[in-house]
């Protein structure tokens, strides 16, 4: 089995002015295939950031371009959901490296 499943579990920006004690952050997961990468490989390691970017970006939305708060919202979402991936992408790579077969999970 040569698939590789990260799940990224983050904490949605759930507009933390409105009612920062009263709204539990909403959780949300995203599933990364990295079946067909090599993480023996920079161009394979590369490509897995880039799917785990593009995963998070997803399960963040996008804002109006009007709206400059809900930017840094978003990239902060962004930035946390790829921090929160981190753990279980190393743990694939070094996994990926030894030329087992892979299946991670992030949380």
């Amino acid at each position: 089995m040569n698939k590789l499943i990260l799940i990224a579990a983050l904490a949605a920006v759930a507009h933390a002015t409105a009612a920062p004690a009263l709204a539990p952050a909403e959780k949300r997961v995203a599933i990364v295939d990295a079946a067909g990468l090599n993480l023996a490989t920079q161009r394979g390691v590369q490509s897995l950031d880039r799917r785990i970017r593009h995963a998070a970006a997803e399960l963040c939305g996008s804002p109006s371009a009007a709206d400059p708060r809900g930017r840094r919202d978003v990239s902060s979402c962004i930035d946390g959901a790829v921090a929160g991936a981190a753990a279980a992408r190393s743990r694939a790579i070094a996994l990926g490296q030894s030329g087992r077969p892979v299946l991670a999970s992030g949380q």
